[in-house]
């Protein structure tokens, strides 16, 4: 299972591909849309994060988080729900 931390880490990763920047510059607690990206970008975020933790994570669910920190709080307790 992933910790928070790690998909935390995942998110700023795939935020800095979409920036074209390092991940080290993203800020976990700055809001998505800081970052440029619209909807559909937060989608494909999402889409490969559920590849990543193998655990299928509803766009609809994901979008009610504004920042990575929020979203990969969700994430563990979802993956801690079904692990």
């Amino acid at each position: 299972m992933r910790t928070q931390q790690e998909i935390e880490t995942e998110i700023c990763r795939m935020l800095a591909k979409v920036a074209e920047g390092p991940a080290e510059l993203i800020d976990p607690t700055k809001a998505f849309d800081s970052f440029g990206l619209d909807s559909l970008s937060k989608v494909g975020i999402v889409t490969e994060l559920s590849r990543i933790v193998a655990f299928e994570i509803e766009p609809e669910e994901a979008v009610e988080y504004e920042t990575p920190r929020e979203l990969a709080a969700f994430v563990a307790q979802k993956l801690a729900k079904v692990g």
